[in-house]
């Protein structure tokens, strides 16, 4: 098994055998009501876990939110997520990834 890890400065194809997991970082402010939501998973993946880490106590300060993914099956796909208040239609930013996961 081997953890790759995403941010948003990532843009090239990400290459996973089945097992892998990725480690999605991205940075937030819910203080502004915007938090990132998984909108799209590859066939074949699964988002196993998601968790805000804070990096400073201060009000207003962003936190860093890091949403783990398995590969469970091989396939290729696009993985995306959103930046977005959850009553508003469209999201402030959006980060894609072409996922191809082999056996």
């Amino acid at each position: 098994m081997t953890l790759h890890r995403l941010t948003e400065e990532v843009t090239g194809p990400v290459l996973a055998r089945v097992g892998d997991l990725l480690e999605v970082h991205v940075v937030e402010n819910a203080g502004t009501g915007h938090l990132w939501e998984v909108a799209r998973l590859p066939a074949g993946m699964v988002e196993v876990d998601a968790e805000s880490l804070t990096g400073s106590a201060a009000p207003g300060a962003a936190s860093l939110r890091v949403f783990t993914v398995r590969a469970d099956a091989a396939g290729r796909g696009q993985l995306r997520l959103e930046l977005r208040r959850p009553w508003e239609d469209e999201p402030l930013r959006a980060v894609t990834w072409t996922v191809a996961v082999a056996d």
